[in-house]
């Protein structure tokens, strides 16, 4: 979606008329934006727990929030990001990049569209993307199949998201009991050694 937003963006700059609805509903989703940050970053420290911190997570996550390329504003990953948070703005997302690509006079996007735009020399990723975008495997697409796919990736990643945050929050909780059972142990061991009467006088006392 990122490539296909900078090709479209780079045919029709921000701004065009054509595409001033759009334009104002990707970059005003009607979401609650710090919210889905939010979400964004405890996935972040989820994957950490699961050890994928890998150069592809590095990449999209960024270990500094600030430097994260999901949540930068003027990077097309932060864009899209956003845009799926909300399903009048992943429907005028789809709608932006559907209307670009098309050819004049057609009613379908194509392989071939995308990969006259990518030119060439990227024919393979232009039939890769296409093959994501293509769920039924038609040959075309059309422009309300171009945003239900749109809107229910969006509503997948959300789901995703909060699924990350749940089990999150489940391990902080957790690593709470695992510590403090620790530390109920460690005070027993200290005290046994400390003092060594201190289980006779425990169990004494019972």
């Amino acid at each position: 979606m990122a490539k296909l937003y900078d090709t479209s963006v780079y045919l029709h700059p921000v701004g065009s008329p054509q595409f001033t609805v759009e334009d104002t509903l990707i970059k005003h989703p009607g979401s609650d934006i710090a919210k889905k940050m939010s979400e964004g970053k405890e996935a972040q420290k989820f994957l950490g727990r699961m050890g994928f911190r890998t150069a592809k997570k590095g990449r999209y996550f960024g270990d500094d929030p600030d430097k994260s390329r999901w949540f930068a504003y003027g990077d097309s990953y932060g864009v899209i990001e956003r845009a799926l948070t909300h399903e009048k703005s992943a429907a005028a997302l789809a709608t932006r990049i559907w209307r670009s690509l098309v050819a004049n006079g057609e009613d379908s996007l194509k392989a071939s569209d995308i990969e006259e735009v990518l030119g060439p020399y990227r024919r393979e990723e232009a039939q890769s993307i296409f093959k994501t975008i293509d769920e039924n495997d038609s040959k075309d697409i059309k422009l309300e199949e171009m945003v239900l796919t749109t809107v229910e990736a969006g509503r997948i990643r959300s789901d995703i998201y909060r699924g990350m945050v749940d089990i999150n929050h489940c391990l902080n909780t957790f690593e709470w009991i695992i510590i403090a059972a620790i530390a109920t142990v460690m005070t027993f061991f200290i005290l046994l050694l400390c003092k060594p009467e201190f289980p006779l006088k425990l169990f004494a006392s019972r």
